[in-house]
């Protein structure tokens, strides 16, 4: 019996070990040397994770299905027609109704590739005109920008609007090199201005005694008159800008008391008339076959603004407290709009 019972659990071990599962081999041939070898299926699936890897780093692709597609060399030129058909329809050339404009052509890809481009860009409003421009090349190395060159300009000018705001026209220019800014500099500007700002038209002074007290009235009709241009140059534009304008005003004083010492008035002005045209020009690049030019007119108008105020001197030194004030008229015409393209 003890026999028999060593015999069934021989079987039972020897059993147990057939039915445990065995590994499962390949064999791979290759198709160049004939060589043949046999692999594991876990060796053989790190082969094909690798193999799969480098062939998508080296072009291949998956397609819709989800297959492995690796392109021969008949499909790599024809990828490369349609990569060629593709960088021609990119090639981009814009306009707008105000003056830009802008260009490019690529090649390649966001990988490897680069692009050249123009970009002009014109704009401003009634009170100024505005250009600003950039030429370069450009390189991608995954994905990253890398500026080759670039040349960029711009200039503004300003019309100067409002009282004793002086037209203005300004600009800069750089150029990169490598991804470097290696030139930058603020344009030369040609300014000219001559003005008058304290023109006496007519003065009353005179000193009158009321019992004992002196009481000193003063009136003075004054005006002013000015005019001024600047202009300046860009790479691909000139802008210019330029101001004349006028105005007369009225003054009163009357105090009582020692004119210097200590004195006591009250005092008003008056703006009779005010008057300034202000114009801006541009010759500008609008593409690489013609140019716009641009200009603006306008006028602004001020009359019977003013106020009164009351004051103190002392010593020489006056304090004054505005008691009224209004604004009177204000009134603003675009003259004229100026707009045109010209080809070359």
């Amino acid at each position: 019996m003890r026999y028999l019972i060593i015999l069934l659990a021989l079987v039972a071990l020897v059993g147990q070990g057939f039915s445990q599962e065995q590994a499962t081999y390949y064999t791979i041939t290759d198709q160049e040397t004939g060589e043949i070898r046999m692999v594991s299926e876990t060796d053989l699936n790190q082969e094909m994770d690798t193999f799969h890897q480098s062939a998508l780093n080296n072009g291949a692709y998956y397609d819709e299905q989800g297959y492995l597609v690796i392109p021969l060399p008949k499909e790599e030129q024809e990828l490369a027609l349609m990569q060629e058909e593709l960088n021609a329809q990119m090639m981009e050339e814009s306009r707008d109704g105000d003056g830009s404009f802008s260009w490019r052509q690529k090649w390649g890809n966001s990988t490897f590739g680069a692009e050249a481009y123009i970009e002009i860009v014109n704009g401003g409003s009634q009170e100024s005109l505005s250009y600003s421009g950039a030429a370069g090349v450009k390189a991608m190395v995954f994905s990253k920008e890398f500026k080759i060159v670039e040349l960029s300009s711009d200039c503004t000018a300003d019309t100067g609007v409002g009282e004793g705001n002086s037209p203005t026209a300004n600009g800069s220019t750089k150029v990169i090199f490598l991804n470097k800014v290696v030139y930058e500099k603020t344009n030369p500007k040609l300014e000219y201005e001559w003005k008058q700002d304290d023109l006496t038209i007519f003065q009353f002074k005179k000193q009158f005694m009321v019992g004992p007290v002196p009481v000193n009235v003063t009136a003075i009709l004054k005006g002013m008159y000015g005019f001024k241009f600047t202009a300046m140059a860009a790479v691909g534009g000139i802008v210019a800008s330029a101001k004349p304008y006028g105005g007369i005003d009225f003054a009163f004083e009357a105090a009582a008391g020692i004119s210097g010492v200590l004195s006591v008035g009250v005092g008003g002005e008056l703006r009779l008339i005010y008057l300034e045209i202000r114009a801006a020009a541009s010759v500008t690049l609008s593409s690489l076959s013609s140019f716009l030019i641009r200009g603006r007119i306008s006028a602004d108008l001020q009359s019977l603004s003013g106020k009164v105020y009351v004051y103190v001197e002392l010593l020489f030194k006056k304090w004054k407290l505005t008691i009224a004030e209004w604004k009177g008229i204000e009134k603003s015409w675009n003259l004229w709009t100026y707009d045109k393209t010209f080809e070359f």
